[in-house]
């Protein structure tokens, strides 16, 4: 849960990055410090928590869906935002797109994830050691 509102929250330094260079120099590093931190815990947790519950057999065909979702969607946030960015403005499409990314926690707050505390393969795959 951490990696996946660290990953998008310091975004929203960026559209804040105004004034003197020191000042937006200092806003985008930690922005840009923030979201790495947040997004090397999001892929240490996920990757640990996808090696445990997906089973052996299937761990190909899941990482080459992920894999085609997670990267296949990028060019078509890449044209969103810059029409976006053409048409409202650079500013206004960066608070977008930082608010649109942290909306993302909304999915997980239902899910299981917020309660795991330990996860071993016998909880999804009985049986199978």
């Amino acid at each position: 849960m951490l990696g996946c509102v660290l990953f998008p929250a310091p975004l929203l330094l960026v559209p804040l990055a105004t004034g003197n260079h020191t000042l937006v120099l200092g806003c985008l590093l930690l922005a840009e410090f923030g979201s790495a931190l947040g997004v090397l815990i999001l892929d240490i947790s996920i990757g640990s928590i996808l090696a445990t519950v997906i089973p052996d057999h299937l761990r190909a065909r899941v990482s080459g869906a992920y894999r085609t979702v997670n990267y296949g969607i990028r060019p078509l946030g890449a044209l969103t935002g810059g029409a976006l960015g053409s048409t409202i403005g650079l500013r206004a499409t960066l608070w977008i797109a930082a608010i649109g990314g942290l909306t993302g926690i909304l999915w997980l707050i239902g899910s299981p994830l917020p309660k795991l505390k330990t996860l071993t393969s016998e909880d999804h795959h009985p049986g199978t050691g």
